[in-house]
């Protein structure tokens, strides 16, 4: 199941997003500058949405997006291991999508890191790659 996070689930939404990004560490991507959030603001702000999934009464994901020049940005989306390649992820997606058409957006948008498993969800969805960026580390 997947519903709509309210201003009670903040301290979910704060343990789901420390859990990405630590899960983004991997992908050479040490984005952990910012760890907690406060997202009443952005609860309440009808141009986000929080989606929480939920099974057996655990929050078992999540996915955060959010309304910009007339595009969906699906910013983030986590899945707990253990809950992995169960559908839960498409059935995140596809609430995003209903809040999109909702919301009459026609089109979504999402940046992943290269390696990221979540690419092949975002095929399936067939999300087409119009853009890709590359970096250099140099030290």
């Amino acid at each position: 199941m997947v519903r709509k996070a309210t201003k009670e689930d903040i301290d979910i939404l704060n343990s789901f997003k420390i859990k990405l990004l630590m899960n983004r560490l991997k992908y050479n991507n040490p984005s952990l500058d910012i760890i907690e959030i406060d997202y009443t603001n952005y609860i309440e702000d009808d141009n986000n949405i929080f989606l929480i999934s939920v099974i057996d009464n655990k929050e078992v994901g999540y996915l955060y997006g959010y309304k910009s020049n007339n595009k969906a940005i699906l910013n983030d989306i986590f899945v707990l291991d253990e809950y992995r390649n169960n559908g839960v992820g498409q059935e995140l997606v596809l609430g995003f999508k209903d809040w999109a058409i909702n919301n009459l957006i026609k089109n979504i948008e999402v940046n992943i890191e290269n390696g990221n498993d979540a690419y092949f969800l975002f095929e399936k969805f067939n999300f087409e790659i119009t853009n890709v960026t590359m970096n250099l580390n140099i030290k």
